[in-house]
């Protein structure tokens, strides 16, 4: 496993199954699964290897995945590090024995990338501990379940690249020297932005993992014709207020003919609607291939990410996490069409002339009254199955996060509550419109948000709210303005607060995060030292408040 990466890519799935069903020793059935997992597509292998990983974790180590991977990493380090690759947020999720509750999910997952951060010694795997636990918290507050949306597997899709993408990418990224001060990058933008447009079209087309795949479930399974026509047809005919209606027959056989009108653009929905775009599908809904320019706009940043990324690191290793968010960005744009196209087809899905002129007539001969019901009840429960269905064509959160800065707000708000329980901000927000943002950048957002509140709920006024105010300033950069004011507690001196944050200030910042007690604004100004898109322009006393001024440079 450790002397080739190509193993897992290379090894017969016929022969491995064979070996593994046949193996005895529980070590090599591990190992066998385990490299099943990563090549073959087959439910069946991905089940029989939770139940042996949750077996062995169980009954070895404590129910412990974190002291599994720790057992391993001495004896078979490479073992472990298939372990920590297999086992996503998406694996864990279907390993209930481990993972019995959806909040435990994150966690494991976090403990995992501590664990490779030691294992490597790399502070890489940290950051991204802490980037699991921040969208937890997220969600914690959005309270936003991604069971029914749009998902890509990200281990099939970055083997794809890896087996499909990697040399045109190590063509369009190129290194000369042997040291920092002495190497020098090439990037080739042009291939670069073919490969993202590639990836993007297999990211969307591709059968097996992508969002193609997604919608062939949807529509194998009868999701989509369930919850369009199935639920609202029983839920009308089930209500016991109407059944005076379905004792006539005239009635039933309007009912009928509107039913089966219904049926059947629900059946062409399906059949022509619900596709990516090709030469078959002519109607299909999804259009990777095209390019308007707000996708060209996001495939430049990009390629920018990308060539910036390999500049500062001079390595490939990391570049499949910034590929697949940017195909979720791409994708959330061209799911706009999707969501439009159903939103325009709520007239004509209820076929509202039908139920006025023919359906309505018959049934307000029973009841005027019990029909104009029926006719509320039939069009309000078509809107809210469209209204539902909806969100399956938004990005789920888990994968490719994407928050307000609202939000993120309530997110820090809710974490610094847990130490200071009656801290409240109160509804004192200034902005003038809501502020999404995609991808892991909201990170750095949330991390200095989370320093600023928690100092306003240590040593503010809990009394006063916590005024704030959110906005994009646009020019030749783009940035997120974010300001902050917070009233000094009415025991302090702001004459001594002002010198303390002075002090604080001036201060070295480099060792900021290995103390706690008086070390928020050191932390800003060593996260403003480390990250040029990132400035704290103000930290000041002013009248008996604390202002605070944070500037975030934006991508796109």
């Amino acid at each position: 496993m450790g002397l080739t990466r190509d193993l897992a890519r290379t090894i017969p799935i016929n022969s491995t199954r064979t070996a593994a069903k046949l193996s005895k020793d529980e070590l090599v059935k591990l190992i066998l699964l385990l490299l099943l997992a990563k090549r073959s597509k087959n439910e069946l292998d991905n089940f029989l290897l939770r139940r042996l990983l949750a077996d062995i974790t169980i009954n070895k180590h404590n129910g412990s995945l974190v002291e599994l991977v720790t057992y391993y990493q001495l004896s078979h380090p490479y073992l472990a590090e298939y372990i920590y690759d297999i086992a996503t947020e998406d694996f864990l999720a279907k390993l209930t024995k481990i993972a019995p509750h959806r909040s435990d999910i994150p966690e494991i997952r976090a403990s995992l990338h501590e664990w490779m951060a030691k294992f490597t010694n790399d502070e890489y795997y940290l950051q991204r501990a802490r980037a699991v636990r921040i969208d937890h918290q997220i969600n914690r507050v959005r309270n936003e379940i991604d069971d029914h949306r749009i998902y890509v597997d990200p281990m099939r899709f970055t083997s794809w690249i890896e087996d499909e993408m990697m040399l045109e990418i190590n063509s369009a990224l190129s290194s000369t020297g042997s040291n920092k001060k002495g190497v020098s990058v090439t990037c080739d933008e042009t291939v670069l932005s073919l490969v993202v447009t590639q990836s993007y079209n297999a990211f969307c087309s591709n059968p097996v993992f992508g969002i193609a795949s997604y919608i062939g479930r949807r529509i194998r399974h009868g999701t989509f014709h369930g919850h369009m026509y199935s639920s609202i047809i029983n839920q009308i005919e089930r209500e016991k207020k109407f059944q005076i209606f379905f004792k006539n027959h005239a009635f039933i056989n309007k009912w009928s003919e509107w039913k089966d009108i219904y049926n059947s653009k629900v059946e062409e929905i399906i059949a022509e609607r619900l596709h990516v775009f090709s030469k078959t599908k002519p109607l299909g809904l999804l259009t990777p291939e095209v390019y308007n320019p707000l996708k060209q706009s996001v495939l430049n940043a990009a390629v920018s990410n990308i060539s910036k990324n390999f500049t500062e690191t001079v390595s490939t290793q990391d570049l499949c996490p910034i590929i697949i968010d940017y195909c979720w960005r791409l994708a959330e744009i061209d799911l706009i069409s999707v969501i439009d196209f159903f939103r325009t087809l709520q007239s004509s899905l209820k076929n509202v002339k039908f139920i006025e002129e023919e359906l309505l007539p018959v049934a307000s001969s029973i009841s005027l009254k019990l029909a104009d019901i029926f006719r509320r009840d039939l069009e309000l429960a078509i809107d809210r199955k469209i209204s539902i269905m909806l969100g399956w064509f938004k990005r789920p959160s888990i994968v490719a996060p994407k928050a307000s800065v609202s939000l993120l707000f309530a997110a820090t708000v809710a974490e610094v509550k847990d130490t200071v329980t009656e801290f409240d901000p109160q509804n004192a927000d200034f902005s003038e419109e809501e502020i999404d943002l995609v991808g892991n950048f909201y990170h750095l957002i949330y991390d200095s948000l989370a320093i600023v509140v928690s100092n306003a709920a240590k040593y503010g006024d809990l009394s006063k709210p916590l005024n704030r105010r959110f906005e994009i300033v646009p020019g030749k950069v783009k940035r997120l303005i974010i300001r902050m004011s917070s009233t000094i507690s009415p025991t302090d001196d702001p004459v001594e607060v002002s010198e303390q944050i002075e002090i604080r200030k001036k201060a070295s910042f480099i060792d900021a995060n290995l103390y706690d007690r008086k070390s928020g604004i050191s932390k800003l100004l060593l996260l403003a030292n480390s990250r040029k898109d990132f400035t704290l322009d103000q930290y000041e006393v002013i009248g008996r408040e604390v202002h605070v001024r944070l500037s975030y440079e934006l991508e796109h």
